[in-house]
């Protein structure tokens, strides 16, 4: 079994290179995974690569080659 780490808003909004009221929004209306510990809310490693690999456009390149 993997083991979960939760990471708090400061830090999801840094990982995700977005500011705390764009994590808001991404969390309460984008569907980006949380979970909630009382009135706190944290965000799994784990979960947070998973959603940013869903939202991840693979187009093709004019010259034929895929971009990340």
């Amino acid at each position: 079994m993997t083991e979960q780490v939760l990471i708090k808003s400061k830090e999801a909004a840094r990982l995700l290179a977005v500011c705390p009221r764009t994590l808001h929004s991404l969390t309460h209306g984008g569907g980006l995974p949380f979970v909630r510990m009382g009135r706190c809310l944290r965000y799994d490693m784990v979960e947070l690569a998973k959603w940013i690999e869903a939202k991840t456009r693979r187009e093709a390149l004019p010259n034929g080659q895929e971009s990340n």
